[in-house]
């Protein structure tokens, strides 16, 4: 998995990088959402594959930024003009409790991961940096039980799979982390209600169908779920592994023989489309996704298409996977 590592130290961190107070994207104009901070976890690789103090303070800071607006009850400071709830009374994808789960989840497997290094785990100039992360611990313990108390706002947010799935990450891994077993069980829970959602040939639906930038972020975050259930979940693996390969099926089609990601008939990310807002693929998590896999299933065909991907969108970067 070390050359994964290597992908993330290359194309994940760009722009990245939190101001001095640990604020990152358009928090750094002044606080507005919990969610602008999840970015803890995409600084890891170049922390710890290159022994970085740099990169290593500033992925805490980045989540000591966020709980310095935690409030009392452990909920997060929220300030989107379009309020907590759609004109729908849905919860939408920047309501104060989803926000918060993009960042649990995110910062939650930076808690698994970060204390398994050698060099954090042991090195004297790391204890510093140890002490400031069981600050962390403390405070994202006090939040789970806040969002223990969301789970029924979080239900009505079910358009995107992407957000299911990061509701039950931000659920599962800093309980994990923090030996907290109710929000363990309520990641499962929603989990395995996002798998069952699946269908028969992958795809992960968002806005009614298919969409080949999500779909990748979608069967990302499986593997994330994947290589870090504990134990006792053994029986989750099966159903899990089910899921990634038949999602990584349904995206393979989208990669064209030039490496670009077809967004032909997709229902949230269309290129030079401006109905659809002009957004782009996310060719960083398409990487990942098929990266994962491919290392994980030792597919040469899939790491093939990965190389693909990563020449037509880094043409200038070089790296050897």
């Amino acid at each position: 998995m070390r050359r994964l590592g290597a992908i993330m130290s290359t194309i994940w961190p760009r722009g990245l990088l939190p101001d001095a107070d640990g604020a990152m994207e358009s928090n750094k104009t002044g606080y507005i959402n919990v969610l602008f901070q999840y970015h803890t976890f995409g600084l890891l690789p170049l922390a710890l594959l290159h022994k970085n103090i740099r990169y290593t303070d500033a992925m805490l800071r980045t989540a000591e930024y966020a709980f310095r607006h935690q409030r009392p009850d452990g909920s997060f400071d929220y300030s989107e003009s379009n309020g907590t709830f759609t004109t729908k009374n849905k919860a939408g994808p920047l309501s104060a409790a989803s926000s918060a789960t993009f960042f649990l989840s995110d910062l939650g497997h930076t808690l698994l991961l970060l204390p398994q290094d050698p060099w954090f785990a042991r090195s004297p100039e790391c204890a510093g940096f140890r002490a400031r992360l069981e600050k962390i611990r403390s405070k994202v313990g006090i939040s789970l039980q806040w969002l223990l108390t969301q789970r029924a706002i979080l239900a009505m947010d079910r358009a995107a799979s992407n957000r299911t799935i990061a509701h039950a990450l931000a659920y599962y891994f800093p309980g994990r982390a923090v030996g907290n077993a109710d929000a363990m069980a309520a990641g499962r829970s929603i989990f395995r209600s996002a798998l069952d959602a699946v269908t028969p040939d992958g795809v992960f639906i968002e806005a009614g169908g298919f969409d080949s930038s999500y779909q990748a972020f979608n069967v990302l975050q499986c593997e994330w779920m994947y290589l870090n259930l504990a134990p006792a979940d053994a029986d989750l693996r099966e159903s899990t592994w089910s899921v990634i390969r038949r999602g990584i099926g349904r995206e393979r089609p989208s990669v064209t023989s030039s490496g670009e990601i077809s967004t032909a008939g997709n229902t949230r990310i269309r290129e030079h489309d401006p109905a659809y807002g002009g957004h782009h693929v996310n060719a960083k998590q398409i990487l990942l996704a098929l990266g994962y896999y491919g290392v994980m299933a030792s597919d040469p065909a899939v790491m093939a298409e990965t190389r693909r991907i990563f020449s037509f969108y880094y043409p200038h970067d070089k790296i050897d996977f």
